[in-house]
């Protein structure tokens, strides 16, 4: 299956087209989920025809795994961001430091990281839904074994899948997301497991 656009806008006109067929995309996403969402509301939602959609994007898988390529693409900006200049810090205070990084990224739109994160079906196309939590997995792993723990490989696999499981429940629900309580649960949960002796 094609995924990548039929061809690259060129002019403003054009690139405000595709930005605003993936924002729509965005959108039906948010408000309606992955199943109910079709090439036809997409250019409904943009206000184009939905031939003006086809010059770009040959089906809705390429709509949603270019929109989802710019979130992972995001995060990973994120990720390096949090990370620049934390090389001496510990793994709890880089874990901390992700987390609510990431915590922040998600509450910009709740509903757009719910449908990306749990929400897109297990297609080929959509492979780069699980890289963020891959890299910070990694990253979480190597900080550990240079504090010495042996355990460093299962403890961050564990640390990141409490981490994404826990946001992406919380995404369903703007208020949960936003609450400080979910933050404080969250990062109260990270010292106990990354503080916790080996068994």
């Amino acid at each position: 299956m094609q995924l990548s656009p039929r061809k690259h806008p060129k002019q403003a006109r054009s690139q405000a087209l595709v930005e605003a067929l993936l924002e729509a995309t965005a959108r039906v996403l948010e408000t309606r989920g992955y199943e109910s969402l079709t090439t036809n509301r997409v250019a409904d939602v943009a206000g184009v025809s939905v031939g003006s959609l086809y010059r770009y994007f040959p089906s809705k898988e390429a709509l949603v795994a270019t929109v989802l390529d710019r979130y992972v693409d995001r995060a990973s900006c994120l990720l390096d961001a949090t990370l620049a200049g934390m090389e001496q810090q510990s793994a709890l205070d880089v874990t901390i430091a992700v987390t609510r990084g990431l915590l922040e990224l998600k509450r910009e739109r709740p509903g757009l990281a719910y449908q990306l994160g749990v929400g897109l079906p297990d297609l080929h196309e959509f492979q780069r839904k699980g890289e963020v939590a891959q890299r910070a997995r990694s990253l979480l792993a190597d900080r550990l074994e240079q504090e010495g723990r042996s355990d460093a490989a299962e403890t961050a696999a564990t640390a990141v899948l409490m981490l994404e499981g826990a946001m992406a429940n919380a995404a369903s629900d703007p208020r949960a997301i936003a609450s400080a309580a979910l933050e404080r649960a969250l990062l109260s949960s990270c010292q106990e497991l990354l503080a916790s002796p080996e068994r």
